[in-house]
């Protein structure tokens, strides 16, 4: 049976205020996905909001002033959807999937609870118990303190190097007021992209994405400052338990820089699939670990999902 060939096309335009919108029309797709994408994560924090991006997307499902958390989590359930989020060091990303025919409820959801929040000084201190939680799990799990370290000492006195959950010192601290202003800085038109996929008209989700988002401020985010420390060489923490967790890295090539793909090749080979030379070495003919992997930069991989403060063309089209 042959497949027709099928034309989907891709689309981005900048509305008023500097907020983009890009959409693929899949004529074949009997459900659409949507996603909200801030340019914002933990490198964007001050030491006494250390964590905010990530309280900030957590408070985010507590609801709007329009409507519950529950209201929220049963409509989505109700639709067969789902929904969540998650929050990078330079980023932080809001998405949903639904039936085709429930695309107005995942769009206008994911929009309301993006621009109108509605979470109180109770919900606050709710959920820092549920981070502070988070942070002490982490803290358990080996492998996130190797790699926690390894980013403290590749950006030394920078918030790059930082945990993304900030710390429990600043959580404790942390307030609704504060919350509430870090969202008036960041979650501006201009440093928001929404992008959906499905059998969709992109002219129509402009429109309606212009209109919800109307209430948001205008403007640029602010300006992120470089990492200037040189790095940490060599970082060691002692626990008593039973396997030992080895990270090596170091400062490569920036997110566009032409030589990033010679990079994620060279990373390929080098420990990124079970034919990788260290992965045959260490694991297959030595035995001397489990895992062994390369997390391509640990930063870049993510970087590059989506850049949120720069123009790009898209395959498939252009921005508008």
């Amino acid at each position: 049976m042959t497949t027709p060939d099928v034309q989907r096309e891709t689309r981005v335009s900048r509305l008023p205020g500097g907020l983009r919108v890009a959409t693929q029309h899949d004529p074949t797709a009997r459900s659409v996905a949507v996603g909200v994408w801030v340019g914002v994560g933990n490198r964007d924090e001050s030491p006494d909001i250390a964590g905010a991006s990530h309280f900030l997307e957590h408070l985010l499902f507590k609801g709007s002033t329009s409507r519950s958390s529950r209201d929220i989590a049963e409509g989505i359930d109700a639709v067969g959807g789902d929904l969540n989020a998650f929050t990078s060091k330079e980023y932080t990303a809001f998405h949903a999937r639904t039936p085709a025919k429930d695309l107005d409820f995942g769009l206008d959801t994911l929009l309301d609870v993006v621009a109108d929040p509605g979470f109180t000084a109770e919900e606050v201190d709710a959920e820092r118990q549920v981070i502070l939680e988070e942070l002490a799990w982490s803290a358990d799990t080996p492998d996130d303190v190797v790699h926690q370290n390894l980013a403290l000492g590749l950006f030394p006195d920078h918030s790059l190097g930082w945990e993304v959950l900030g710390s429990v010192e600043s959580v404790s601290a942390i307030s609704a007021d504060d919350i509430r202003a870090f969202h008036e800085r960041w979650y501006r038109r201009a440093n928001l992209v929404i992008a959906v996929v499905g059998d969709v008209d992109h002219d129509d989700i402009c429109a309606r994405v212009d209109n919800r988002l109307a209430g948001l401020a205008d403007g640029a985010a602010p300006v992120r400052v470089a990492p200037t420390q040189p790095v940490v060489p060599e970082t060691v923490v002692r626990r008593d338990i039973e396997q030992s967790h080895i990270t090596f890295g170091w400062r490569a090539v920036d997110q566009f820089d032409d030589d990033r793909f010679a990079l994620a090749v060279a990373n390929q080979m080098i420990g990124g699939g079970w034919s990788s030379r260290l992965f045959q070495e260490v694991r297959e003919k030595r035995g001397m670990s489990y895992s062994v992997f390369i997390l391509d930069g640990q930063l870049c991989r993510q970087r590059d999902v989506l850049d949120l403060r720069r123009d790009a063309p898209r395959e498939g089209g252009g921005v508008e």
